[in-house]
C-alpha cells in the first residue's frame, strides 16, 4: 500500500500524479485530469517521449498548464512553509 505524501512532499517533489494534483491544488477531479492531460502533452513534446514516469508529470508543466507563474508558485511555497500549514495538514488550502 503506497503512503500518501504530505503537501510539504507535494511541493517539494519534481513529478506529480493526477491525485497529488488533485489534492495539492484544490481542484475538481475533472480539472486535475484536464490539468495533467494538458502537461503530458507538454512534456510529451519538451521531451521528445522520453518520458521517466507513465503516471506523472513535471511540476512546471503542472504549474504551466494551471496558468501559474513561476515566480508566484515560488511564493506560494514560501508562504505554505514559513507557516508550517503544509507541514501540519494534507488539506488543500481554503482558497
Amino acid at each position: 500500500m503506497k503512503r500518501i505524501k504530505s503537501r510539504a512532499e507535494m511541493l517539494n517533489a519534481l513529478h506529480l500524479t493526477q491525485t497529488e494534483i488533485q489534492r495539492l491544488f484544490g481542484v475538481s477531479y475533472t480539472k486535475a485530469k484536464e490539468t495533467f492531460s494538458v502537461a503530458w502533452k507538454k512534456d510529451s513534446d519538451e521531451l521528445k517521449g522520453r518520458v521517466l514516469f507513465p503516471d506523472k508529470v513535471r511540476m512546471s508543466s503542472v504549474i504551466w498548464a494551471l496558468g501559474i507563474s513561476p515566480k508566484e508558485f515560488d511564493r506560494m511555497v514560501a508562504n505554505e512553509l514559513k507557516s508550517g500549514s503544509a507541514l501540519e495538514s494534507n488539506k488543500p488550502p481554503v482558497a
